[in-house]
């Protein structure tokens, strides 16, 4: 893939995720392959229909979701691309989201050049980090088991 249509086709990835609502998945689904594969830390499906699925749960069940791309960087046909996620009510007297994830995607691409799409797509963050040890109840546990295991 060549460095121009590699940025363009990032860019066109990039303009999609920031732009994600509901009323915008078909946009993003037309930039997958037919037979895309999608990995995130709870989820591993193959095909468009199925990563849109992957999508619209997430409309279903986090209030106001969010995508910020913070970097990309491209070499031949993978791109990764740092992001932060952002959902949630916000705490009283503030009008910040309340929860934040920051994570990163491995992308492939496949495809004609100019026709690029995503073949395959992986999430990288972590759960026990971002969520887990915000929750009541489990918080109290993954953060002994950070303290337990971390060399400070």
């Amino acid at each position: 893939m060549s460095e121009a249509l590699a940025a363009a086709a990032v860019q066109r990835l990039v303009a999609a995720y920031e732009a994600l609502r509901p009323d915008t998945l078909d946009a993003l689904m037309a930039l997958y392959a037919t037979d895309a594969h999608f990995v995130d830390p709870y989820n591993d499906v193959r095909g468009r229909d199925r990563i849109r699925a992957v999508f619209a749960h997430m409309f279903a069940t986090a209030h106001e979701p969010r995508f910020a791309v913070l970097s990309t960087t491209t070499e031949g046909a993978t791109t990764f691309i740092v992001w932060d996620f952002t959902f949630g009510q916000p705490k009283p007297g503030s009008t910040q989201p309340a929860w934040r994830v920051h994570g990163c995607s491995r992308i492939t691409w496949a495809g004609e050049p100019g026709a690029e799409m995503v073949a395959d797509h992986r999430d990288y963050w972590d759960p026990a980090t971002e969520i887990y040890q915000h929750l009541p109840v489990l918080g109290v546990f993954f953060r002994w088991l950070r303290r337990r295991l971390s060399t400070r």
